[in-house]
């Protein structure tokens, strides 16, 4: 969703992730009825990544520029959420059974107009609004950005309870999201941060806070294995944590759910959200040097493996249209394999079979919208620079 001229691999691939993860979500409920594996295990941690991924992109080593935002907020999310959600308001009436008529397409462009027809994009505009407004003011204020870090996820909680859902634009949604925005950003800046002041430790010889001995004196080959070691212990660590905070989230019986807004414990939630997010980044940079590897020697294995990432991280790159189409495609789908005798009936084989068709009806939907009209779908150009 961002153009860029050196891409991160790693962040592709991980959209590529959490869009496969919403068109699972969103298959099970069109054609079982209700989501088959719970809200709760994955799909809240999907959509979070997403904003985490966004606001990590908003940050640029070069400085801030709040003309360029603005212009890449329109270009990347407005246009097409007012281009989809138009083009595709009428076939989903229809497919709902709604009947057509002129106040049912007045319905329909109010919903448009206020922000609801898709919600994730629609609070994802208003945080980026909000974030980059607060950034131009502050001067990227490390502290101001820490404050929307901290504020954002309770501000909507309390909100939501004690306010009411807010439908226009999805401010609720957009609060929560100005705290995983902020945490990108600030993530994605210490980043950096300490990307060039281990350069010049590395350089010099020095030493800083994560390693209090002269580190970077060490032979190569000791630096990799320690390195090694502890983030196999840290990944392992992460992932026990995350197990038990799932189990206490399903002990509860309480709500995790996005959109609307029903969050019963504000803090296992905002845990789980964490932990997911280091996960996931943290597999999702190690599943990079795959993309990268480019020796000549691979096996069938490694070669497919390849492919299959290849796959992902395209997907990541038309996020956005494919979230466009996760509603519509799944529900094509889930009445048209009952005509020819695939119905549910206890049998996850045919959600498999859904979802395989929907990835591939929505791939192939996505690949003609950013060949034939690249700026509807938030690009510059016919190529993937998204």
């Amino acid at each position: 969703m961002v153009n860029n001229t050196s891409r991160e691999h790693w962040i592709d691939l991980l959209r590529g992730c959490c869009m496969l993860a919403i068109l699972l979500f969103h298959t099970e409920s069109y054609m079982a009825g209700e989501a088959l594996i719970p809200y709760y295990i994955y799909v809240g941690d999907a959509l979070v990544i997403f904003f985490y991924l966004s606001g990590y992109l908003i940050y640029r080593p070069e400085g801030f520029s709040l003309r360029h935002k603005m212009r890449s907020i329109l270009q990347r999310l407005v246009i097409p959420y007012l281009a989809f959600t138009t083009l595709m308001a009428v076939p989903k009436a229809l497919a709902h059974g709604m009947t057509l008529s002129g106040r049912t397409v007045g319905l329909l462009l109010e919903s448009i107009v206020l922000g609801q027809v898709s919600w994730f994009v629609a609070a994802l505009i208003v945080a980026e609004l909000v974030f980059s407004l607060i950034l131009h003011v502050s001067r990227e204020n490390i502290w101001a950005v820490v404050l929307i870090a901290v504020l954002g996820l309770p501000t909507s909680l309390f909100a939501s309870h004690h306010v009411g859902e807010c439908c226009v634009w999805q401010l609720n949604q957009a609060l929560l999201a100005l705290s995983y925005l902020a945490l990108g950003y600030g993530i994605h800046r210490m980043k950096n941060n300490l990307s060039i002041q281990r350069e010049w430790n590395c350089t010099n010889q020095g030493r800083d806070f994560l390693f209090p001995f002269r580190f970077y004196s060490l032979p190569n080959g000791v630096r990799k294995q320690l390195c090694s070691s502890l983030k196999a212990t840290m990944l392992i660590a992460a992932l026990a944590a995350l197990m038990i905070i799932k189990g206490l989230e399903r002990k509860s019986g309480g709500n995790f759910i996005l959109c609307p807004l029903q969050i019963s414990h504000g803090v296992l939630f905002a845990a789980d959200s964490l932990l997911a997010v280091f996960l996931t980044t943290e597999v999702c940079q190690s599943l990079e040097q795959l993309c990268l590897h480019t020796s000549k020697a691979m096996n069938s294995l490694e070669a497919t493996t390849r492919r299959l990432l290849w796959l992902l991280e395209h997907t990541g790159r038309q996020s956005l249209v494919y979230y466009f189409f996760c509603g519509g495609i799944p529900l094509l789908v889930s009445r048209v394999l009952p005509h020819i005798g695939l119905t549910y009936h206890d049998n996850y084989g045919i959600i498999l079979l859904a979802f395989a068709l929907v990835y591939l009806v929505t791939g192939i939907l996505a690949d003609l919208c950013y060949r034939f009209c690249p700026q509807l779908a938030g690009s510059r150009s016919q190529k993937d620079k998204t």
